[in-house]
């Protein structure tokens, strides 16, 4: 089952509370990867993402500071109805800088997508590195998320490991630095992000998250489990999950 990109938006501001993305048309039945950073020095907080379909986003694993204040997170919208005006809203406690980096994923089943495996860290030497993730899955979209912290402008970011770059905030002066790059693979393996980067860079933030085409009908694993038909559930790796 091959998934492909769809869509793709970056946004970022340095004032306010909110950053919204520009408009993307979404198809119904894909799957959107959000993720995000924002400037956190004075302890500014995450209040809320939001979809402009009120659709729920599910966050993956927790958020992680970097070590120059700096604040990273990363969300999905495993099956979106769709919207020709599909906008991302990011909200934080006060003023500060923010990033929204958005990737929408197409199915060919039009049943979303699901997570499989999810790794971060913080790299402050070059090439920054995520951790490796091993797939379970073989046909799978990659996602990473790079942050950092500079004062140059502007900040290139080279994308390695075969990962195809969608964006990138450049102006160290007035924004934080980012970027975001997806590989489609179609086999399981071992895998890791890398970016090189020009001007100053402080320190930086590396994500990286593997998403599979979920089953049509909603159970990505197949409809049986001891003999006990799924209904209303998921099997995510060996584990139910929601069923009656």
């Amino acid at each position: 089952m091959a998934l492909t990109v769809g869509q793709v938006t970056t946004a970022a501001n340095g004032t306010g509370t909110t950053l919204t993305t520009s408009a993307i048309a979404t198809t119904g039945g894909s799957g959107v990867l959000i993720g995000l950073h924002w400037y956190n020095a004075g302890g500014v907080t995450f209040t809320s993402l939001t979809s402009s379909t009120s659709e729920s986003v599910t966050q993956v694993g927790t958020e992680l500071l970097s070590s120059n204040f700096a604040t990273s997170r990363l969300y999905y919208l495993p099956n979106t109805a769709g919207n020709a005006n599909h906008t991302f809203t990011l909200t934080c406690s006060v003023s500060t800088y923010k990033n929204l980096y958005v990737v929408e994923v197409d199915t060919t089943n039009g049943a979303g997508v699901l997570l499989d495996q999810q790794a971060r860290q913080n790299d402050d030497a070059t090439p920054f590195v995520s951790p490796n993730i091993t797939t379970t899955i073989a046909n799978e979209i990659l996602y990473g998320m790079s942050v950092s912290e500079s004062n140059s402008n502007p900040v290139t970011h080279t994308a390695g490991n075969s990962f195809v770059k969608q964006g990138e905030v450049t102006d160290g002066t007035t924004l934080i630095p980012g970027a975001h790059a997806t590989r489609i693979v179609t086999a399981t393996g071992t895998y890791q992000t890398s970016w090189t980067m020009t001007g100053s860079i402080f320190g930086t933030s590396q994500w990286i998250a593997s998403f599979s085409e979920a089953a049509a009908g909603g159970d990505p694993e197949g409809s049986l489990l001891g003999g006990k038909l799924l209904r209303g559930g998921l099997l995510r790796h060996g584990v139910l999950v929601g069923s009656g």
